[in-house]
Parts: structure tokens; sequence; C-alpha cells
């Protein structure tokens, strides 16, 4: 039976839930299977967050009524069998966080019905499928966080009812296809963290539906397409890390052509080629406009008189570009801004590298703002709390809630956000909770994951000292943080 070939492959069972899958009580009620009222036939294994370890048994492949599997978040090694295939009901895979090695199985290109097909953050390696081309109705995609190469598939944009696609931190290259632009459904696009290189396709502004357009961290050139007017419905829009803009008076034009994306929240640009001045018309498009980040770019002139327009703000980012003359009034009229020496408040106010006149710290905003709003955002991460928050008051800051905690205090902080082995039966959150899980499974060990996160800390209250003289030097910052990384993959290729 396909069900105990399952059982025979899993290695690791701490919670022991293999246990009530035996002979004294029918399949159709083991722990995680459900099955047909009628024909009593197997039609989902659900086993999210289980911490199993073990291999996927070929012999799944013989529960041909099964429309659902859901591994996420376990400890799963070993290659996706080819049998797979054989599931032609099949309409929902998700294998997300486990340790799932080789290449994606072509045999899935078979399972006709799928809906979702997500296997992120795993151990794949290789190219997207050619033969995937016959998954056509795929509304979610995620294989993030492998070792992926090749190109992006051009025949994705035949997927008319695709609505997430997400490629991140892979090793794709070549350019983004024009066909993407096609996925009128599309609402959540990501392929940050690539090698893709070539220009942001023009057709993309026939994806109306888009709320979150991530590209960045890539080698994409060329300008910023203006008939991006027609993504009313962005909420996200990240293009930093790439080679964007020609360095010239007009290269950020484009933001114009925004002005019907009012629910825009958050607009990264920093870290391209953008050059010329500001427009001043940014001031008047985004009232819900959180996070501006346009820093290390080519920008010359002055602040926008009307910035303060922008009462929407937490972290605003202009550092490293050719800023001059005099900070506007009107950002006093940016209340949700971090002004250095009000350091209760929890955003970012980083102007470094300019030759703006600054004000905060005894008539001077510090030059190490930015490391100040890095600092809030590691201790934000790591406590799982806003400094925003209501219970910071009465002198009470998020830098103090932390520093005045030993060590093996914080850990008991860090515990009420990020969930350790002992904290299984907790609701598995999304993005942040679910990769610090993972870190914890790489380490497996949770005294590694408790020095790394105690270190992390360290570097946040160290960022965020009140005096802006005391705060680490941003070399010093990534220089520690490296350290703590290679510590934690020096652990990893132990476990």
């Amino acid at each position: 039976m396909a069900l105990l070939d399952f059982k025979k492959r899993i290695s690791e069972d701490p919670l022991q839930i293999m246990r009530s899958w035996n002979d004294s009580t029918h399949f159709c009620y083991w722990f995680g299977v459900t099955c047909s009222p009628s024909r009593k036939r197997v039609i989902v294994l659900n086993l999210e967050s289980q911490r199993l370890g073990g291999t996927i048994t070929p012999s799944l492949g013989n529960l041909t009524y099964l429309t659902g599997i859901n591994l996420i978040n376990n400890s799963m090694f070993g290659e996706i069998p080819q049998e797979l295939g054989r599931l032609r009901r099949l309409q929902h895979l998700n294998l997300t966080l486990n340790y799932f090695g080789g290449s994606l199985p072509t045999n899935l290109s078979h399972c006709t019905q799928l809906r979702v097909l997500n296997v992120p953050i795993n151990k794949l390696v290789g190219k997207i499928p050619e033969e995937f081309s016959s998954l056509s109705k795929l509304v979610y995609l995620q294989l993030g966080g492998n070792n992926l190469t090749g190109t992006i598939p051009v025949w994705i944009g035949n997927f008319s009812s695709l609505s997430v696609l997400t490629f991140p931190l892979n090793n794709l290259q070549g350019s983004i296809p024009i066909e993407l632009g096609h996925l009128s459904s599309l609402e959540f696009f990501q392929l940050y963290g690539n090698n893709l290189s070539g220009p942001i396709p023009v057709s993309l502004s026939n994806a109306s539906r888009l709320s979150v357009l991530d590209f960045s961290v890539n080698g994409l050139t060329g300008m910023v397409p203006q008939n991006l007017v027609s993504l009313g419905a962005l909420v996200h829009l990240n293009f930093y890390g790439n080679r964007l803009g020609n360095g010239k008076v007009g290269d950020l034009n484009f933001l114009g052509f925004l002005a019907n994306c009012t629910s825009l929240e958050i607009l990264g640009l920093g870290f391209n080629q953008f050059g010329g001045a500001l427009p001043s018309f940014v001031a008047n498009l985004f009232s819900q406009l959180k996070r501006l980040h346009i820093g290390r770019n080519m920008i010359d002139g002055g602040i926008p008189i009307g910035i303060g327009n922008l009462v929407s703000l937490t972290d605003m980012q202009l550092d490293g570009n050719y800023l001059g003359g005099p900070l506007s009034d009107a950002l006093g009229k940016l209340q949700q801004l971090q002004v250095i020496g009000l350091s209760s408040v929890s955003i970012s106010l980083a102007m470094s590298h300019n030759s703006l006149t600054e004000y905060g710290m005894d008539g001077q905003v510090s030059v190490f703002g930015d490391i100040y709003s890095y600092g809030v955002l590691l201790l934000e991460i790591f406590t799982g709390k806003r400094a925003t928050d209501d219970m910071f008051k009465d002198g009470l800051s998020i830098h103090k809630f932390t520093e005045l905690s030993s060590p093996q205090r914080v850990m008991d902080i860090v515990g009420s956000s990020i969930p350790f082995e002992e904290d299984a039966d907790d609701e598995t959150n999304t993005n942040g909770i679910e990769v610090i899980k993972e870190v914890d499974r790489h380490f497996n060990a949770k005294c590694k994951v408790e020095e790394c996160l105690v270190s992390v800390s360290q570097v946040g209250l160290l960022c965020c000292a009140t005096s802006p003289y005391e705060r680490l030097p941003t070399n010093d910052v990534v220089n520690k943080l490296r350290t703590i990384r290679d510590t934690c993959v020096h652990h990893r290729g132990q476990t």
C-alpha cells in the first residue's frame, strides 16, 4: 500500500505522527489523510509543519485519486519522484521549505489539472523543464530559493490564469520575456536575486492587476517603462539594485506616469543609475507611500518642497546621491519619519553622503541615520514587534526593550516571534517566520540558532546607540553580519 510505503520512508518523526498510521484504524482516519466520502479513496495528503524527515516514495504515484499533496515546512529530502506524474487529478502540490534536490521531475507535465505548483526554498538544480508548458491551468507557480539555472520560459506567458509567479533567489539568466505581459490575471510577480539582464518589458503594462512587482538585485538596464501608468493596483514596486537609468536628466520622469498607483506603499529604486533631479511632482503622487528608497543613484538638485505631503512615509532613503541645498521645513510634516534624536520612533531618515544641511542631534541630523534605521529593522525582525507598537511609550523603546535583557532573556523575546522546536503547534506564518524556521532546521540544533540570533540582535543594538558617534560604521556592520552568516553556513555544513 502506497501510504505504508510512505511511512517506511520517514526517518524522522519527532511528533510521532506516523503512530496513527497502523492497521487498527482505517487509513482514511490516519493523521493528515483525507478520503472521498463515498469511495474511500485518498484525495489529500496534508502533513504540513510536522517535522517529518525522509524521502517521498515513488509508490505515492499509485494514489491516482490524489488532488492535493501538502508537505510544507518539513525536512524531506531526496529527489521528487517522476512517478508523481501519474497523478492526473492532482491540483495542488506544495513542497515549500524542505531539502528536495535534483531537478524538477519532467513527468509532472502530465498533471495537467495542477493549479498550485509551489516548491520554493529547497535545493533544486537545473532548468525549468520545457515540458511544463502543458500546465496551463496553474494559478500559483513558486520556485524561489533554489539553485535553478537557465532562462525564464516564454511559454509561461500562455498561463492565462496565473496569479502568483515567483522565481526569486535562483541563478536564472537572460531577459524577462515580453510574453509575460500577456498574464492579465497576474497579481504577484517576483524575480529578485537572479542574474537577469536586458530591459523591463513594456508589455507588463497589460498585467493591470499587479500589486507586487519586484525585480530587485539583478542586472536590468534601460529606462523604466512609462506605460506602467496602467498598473493602478500596485502596492509594492521594487527595482532596487539594477543598472536602470542613464545618469541623465529625465531618468525619473516615469514617476509622473505612476499617478494612478494611488495605493503604492513601497517604491524601491536605490542602487541604480538614475540621474537628474527628483521631480517636484513626486510630492503630490503617493499619499499612501510608506517607503521611498532612491539612495545610491546620481540624483542631484534639492529635495522638493512638497515632500511634506507624503505624510505616510516611514522610511526615506536618499543617501549616496548628489543632493544639495537646505532641508525643507516641510520635512516637519512627516510625523511618521524617524528624525535623529527621536529614537522612540521606528523609521529612518537616511541622507548621509550628500551635502545637505541636516538637523536633529544638537541641531544636526546624524549622518548615521541609515545605520540607526537598519538597527531598528533588525530589532523589529527578531522581536516580532514594531517600534511604533503601543507598548513602546513612557521612555520604553524597542531598543531599550531589547537592551535591558540578558542574552538568555533576549531569546525569550525572540522566541515569542520565532517558533523553535517546542513551538510546533503554532500556526505557521508566511515570509520571515518560515525562513527563520528553515534556518533552525539548517542548524539542526537550537543552541546554534540562539547564538546567531543573539549575535544579530546585538548588532541591532549597536546600530541603535543613542549617540550617532557610538554607532557601528557601515563596514563594521557588514563584516559582523558576514561573520555571523559564515558561522551559520559552517554549522549548516556540519548537520
